[in-house]
């Protein structure tokens, strides 16, 4: 959360590589995240997972069309940047993820890892 604040601060267009990876990536990768989530974490798949869970979202091939579309209207001088956020948001996400699997595992417990800041 602390990057998201900083860059929504600092340079805005680069909230894109976040957006990016929340809903474009997720929105894509929930059919085969949200099981693997389920069986690590021990619960019945049939209970939803409020992360995974997109019900608000009507029909999901529309709505990642709909994203494309609108990154693909963001200037090109823009894209390295974004890409590299994206990559940020990406690898932020993976150490908690990390973190709260080892912690489920008992190795540690769950703290939120240090977030990059710049």
């Amino acid at each position: 959360a602390r990057r998201v604040r900083e860059v929504a601060q600092s340079q805005p267009i680069l909230l894109l590589g976040h957006y990016y990876v929340r809903y474009f990536a997720d929105l894509s990768g929930v059919s085969r995240v949200a099981p693997l989530a389920h069986r690590q974490l021990g619960i019945d798949a049939s209970v939803p997972l409020e992360f995974f869970s997109f019900s608000q979202i009507d029909d999901l091939k529309k709505k990642k069309k709909e994203l494309r579309g609108l990154l693909n209207a963001v200037p090109e001088i823009h894209h390295a940047d974004i890409l590299e956020e994206a990559r940020m948001s990406f690898r932020l996400h993976r150490e908690r993820v990390d973190a709260l699997m080892e912690a489920i595992e008992g190795k540690q417990p769950f703290e939120q890892p240090i977030e990059a800041s710049s």
